[in-house]
């Protein structure tokens, strides 16, 4: 009768004192400094019955007054949270505390939180998820750091504080986290993230403050990162289930499907977990390999359309999947490369490296009447069947050569030239810079805006302080109604002055705009260079599409027109739009009608404005025949006249592969300035631009530490009008009077050397296996080749020539190869390969 009195005295009470009740509900928490377990009293029924454990049963009563958690809550409120909730356990926090009551039984102190945080919870069917953001204010030049928390369910029967697991910290908030799903054996939490834009999820394991990214790997159909990601919170923790274990090369990989697309996680030999959206498993497959223990294992996905891809374990990449892949005989020659050899026919297939993901191209060569013979390495020796006669053939050399047929002709070493040694010191390297006095320069090593908030500028410091170095963007600014916009890549955000620091730059749109990046030992990106915000509507100047366009509020193109290279966009008084572009200055009414243009002129060098710069010896000349001074620095091209000291300074853009150089280079009656990708002509006399070529690279392409020794030669041939280029793996043939540009030769992962003219034919020495091919000594067949190109035909011949050794030049009758690196080799520095030697058949 006693505890039913109290009953109706609690809910009586309460339905006219709420607060009391709330008061009552708190004085009946005993406090407690240590997590553990508090036994309940015990009381002694009137009828003599024995002790039963019931004093907690008040606590259950009374949390029916506490708000149930949801969104963010303090950690140290007065008032309790309930973030749990079943038949018989119930956690809450309170005080700096998470509490537990289990019913009828015990409750107690799980954790004390260390400091003041605001929390955020995810239930599930066996745990909970805590995840807290500390309420203060970092200390000054540091960054919040969020720390979670999981408690297992249920819980330790004897020692309920021991069930708590923390995790991490991380540099991620909870507040960014838009879904949870865990892997119930081993347990882990993957937590989705959302911010700024981008699409991001993290493994954590709960003991551990180990934190591993999981790669979200897209097929090419499906490139939309906001199809992969829940547009509202999921305040649930969902539990993967496996659909299948598949029998991986070491340990089993497992395969998660959901709605959304397939999870694989693997164990060894590292773990590791990928995210498939869009695509379901359909099988694994094995190929054989060159080296025994060296087989290639994948996992087929495939899509909704009925597209097939293969995933390897530990790669971020999606390879599209041939069904012909999938019949017998096939061999992996490496990694991204399989070759078949038949009676008929050796066969390759061979995985390219693209923006958009992975290409495959398979070639099949005919073989006949040749007989194999044996292999050295990647090189295969065949008999001709009729005169007995050896043909040697390098897979490499089918793998990536781009041609839709493939002959024998082209593909055969015709010969081994061995080359005369030339006795001579080796030779000094050119200068890759020269230090030169010029007139005028563009160059500022700080672009921002002196007007900056002060906020703004550090915020961008800070953020770029803690990436890695190898990477970065031009910023581009505007202001607008008190509001600072800032541009990097194609990322358009606003500073937001109220928020904390490195969150105080809030995502706001992805621009559709083109950019431009020179990569070396790390990358620097350029993005449009100038954009404004008038009438309702957003105009950017679209430097790297060459084209001005206008946006609507959602970021969207409603009007575009053709500008070249634009680097700026500005209201006029008239209230139109003046822009400045590669050849003079554009005005557009708001509707982008051109509305006038004017050439760029000459202006006045202010006084004392000479410096020294290091420039490209390429992109330095005076012509001796106008007195006009050429040389181009920090992506302008200048022209300057010494006898009225004035300048025309023309945005020419900079080198994609930075192993380049900038070229300035003479022509009949024109001037040609180009660099790896662009190719500007002006009038000799006076300088007048006339017109532009663009020759975008090419994927996948050999920079940075893939780029060809030969990387930017050319060959100027004036009586045919005909600049050939080496661009990454390919060489050019560009028609200076049509504009007209071709793909001459393309052996993609090849290491090109530099072009030599020699009539009607093209020389230059190739290394199949890349750049760093001659020193790896573990495959014989990478043997040096020497190609001839035939411009009329476009048909090749190889030739076998000494390792480490690159074209150079012709020397009478001879061509001149040099050693790559002739100090202390005891080798030759140079060899003549005399030219009659290329005419065998």
């Amino acid at each position: 009768m006693r505890r039913w009195n109290r009953k109706v005295w609690l809910v009586g009470g309460c339905v006219t004192g709420i607060a009391f009740c709330a008061a009552l509900a708190l004085q009946s928490l005993p406090a407690s400094e240590n997590g553990g377990t508090e036994r309940t009293r015990t009381e002694q029924a009137e009828d003599g019955e024995a002790a039963r454990p019931v004093a907690n049963e008040a606590v259950w009563e009374e949390a029916l007054l506490w708000s149930e958690a949801s969104g963010a809550f303090s950690s140290h409120a007065d008032t309790p949270v309930v973030v749990l909730r079943t038949d018989d356990l119930m956690l809450f926090v309170r005080n700096g505390e998470l509490r537990y009551a289990r019913k009828g039984a015990d409750q107690g102190v799980l954790m004390h939180f260390p400091e003041k945080l605001q929390v955020t919870r995810w239930p599930g069917d066996r745990g909970l998820l805590l995840g807290g953001t500390p309420e203060a204010a970092p200390a000054a030049g540091q960054t919040l750091i969020h720390s979670w928390t999981y408690i297992p369910l249920p819980l330790e029967k004897e020692n309920p504080a021991a069930s708590v697991r923390t995790m991490g910290p991380t540099d991620f908030a909870p507040a960014e986290a838009v879904r949870v799903r865990a892997i119930e054996n081993p347990l882990r939490l993957l937590i989705q993230t959302r911010s700024s834009g981008e699409r991001n999820e993290y493994m954590l394991t709960p003991g551990s403050d180990t934190v591993r990214y999981v790669s979200s790997i897209l097929p090419p159909e499906r490139d939309l990162p906001d199809r992969i990601v829940p547009q509202t919170h999921d305040d649930r923790i969902t539990p993967l289930v496996p659909d299948r274990s598949i029998s991986g090369p070491a340990q089993p990989i497992y395969s998660f499907r959901s709605e959304d697309g397939t999870l694989l996680y693997q164990t060894e030999p590292s773990e590791s977990a990928a995210f498939y959206p869009g695509l379901a498993y359909d099988s694994s497959v094995r190929v054989a390999a060159e080296k025994a223990g060296e087989e290639r294992f994948a996992v087929l996905l495939k899509s909704d359309a009925g597209a097939t891809y293969m995933a390897s374990p530990g790669e971020s990449w999606l390879y599209p999947w041939h069904a012909e892949l999938s019949t017998p005989g096939w061999v992996a020659l490496n990694k991204h490369s399989l070759y078949r050899l038949t009676e008929s026919r050796l066969e390759t297939a061979a995985y390219r490296f693209v923006r958009g993901g992975a290409e495959l191209h398979m070639s099949a060569l005919p073989l006949e009447d040749l007989t194999y013979v044996g292999r050295t390495g990647t090189r295969l020796e065949f008999a001709g069947t009729k005169d007995g006669g050896g043909v040697f053939l390098s897979l490499h050399d089918l793998s990536n050569l781009q041609t839709p047929e493939p002959r024998t002709a082209d593909l055969s070493i015709r010969a081994q030239l061995d080359g005369v040694p030339i006795p001579s010191e080796p030779a000094a390297p050119a200068p890759y810079f020269e230090e030169r006095r010029v007139p005028f320069s563009k160059f500022d090593p700080d672009r921002w805006p002196s007007t900056l908030p002060a906020g703004l500028t550090e915020e961008l410091d800070k953020l770029r302080d803690m990436g890695s170095g190898d990477a970065m963007s031009s910023t581009t600014f505007y202001e607008h109604s008190g509001t600072w916009y800032v541009l990097e890549y194609d990322r358009l955000s606003r500073f937001v002055p109220e928020r904390e620091p490195l969150k105080r730059l809030e995502f706001v749109a992805r621009l559709p705009v083109g950019v431009s990046c020179s990569v070396s030992n790390y990358s620097v990106c350029r993005t449009a260079e100038r954009f404004l915000q008038a009438s309702g509507h957003w105009f950017v100047a679209d430097t790297y599409k060459d084209r001005l366009l206008k946006l609507n509020d959602r970021f969207e193109i409603v009007g575009e027109t053709n500008v070249p290279l634009p680097t700026s966009v500005l209201l006029d008084e008239g209230g139109g739009l003046s822009v400045e572009a590669l050849d003079g200055t554009y005005r557009f009414d708001l509707e982008l009608r051109l509305d006038g243009k004017r050439e760029r002129g000459f202006t006045a060098v202010p006084a004392g404005s000479d410096t020294v710069a290091s420039l490209f010896p390429s992109a330095y000349w005076e012509d001796a025949s106008t007195g006009l001074l050429w040389y181009y620095e920090s992506g302008y091209l200048h022209q300057y006249r010494s006898d009225t000291k004035t300048v025309r300074s023309t945005y020419a853009g900079h080198l994609e592969n930075a192993r380049g150089a900038f070229r300035i280079v003479p022509y009949r009656d024109r001037v040609l300035a180009f660099s790896d990708h662009l190719l500007l002509q002006f009038r000799r006399a006076d300088g007048r631009f006339l017109r532009a070529f663009r020759f975008d690279r090419a994927e996948p392409d050999g920079i940075y530490d893939t780029s060809p020794t030969g990387e930017n030669s050319f060959v100027l041939d004036q009586q045919k009008s005909r600049l050939y280029l080496v661009q990454g793996y390919r060489i050019l043939d560009i028609d200076l009077e049509s504009g007209t540009v071709r793909e001459l030769f393309r052996q993609d992962h090849a290491e090109l050397g530099r072009i030599v003219l020699d009539r009607d034919r093209l020389l230059f020495t190739l290394q199949p296996g890349g750049r760093w091919a001659g020193m790896q000594h573990d495959d014989p067949g990478l043997a040096n080749e020497l190609i001839r190109l035939d411009l009329g035909t476009g048909r090749t011949a190889r030739y076998g020539i000494p390792d480490s050794y690159y074209s150079g030049r012709i020397s009478g009758d001879g061509l001149i190869l040099s050693l790559f690196e002739p100090a202390g080799s005891g080798r030759a520095p140079e060899l003549r390969i005399p030219l009659d030697r290329l005419e065998l058949r």
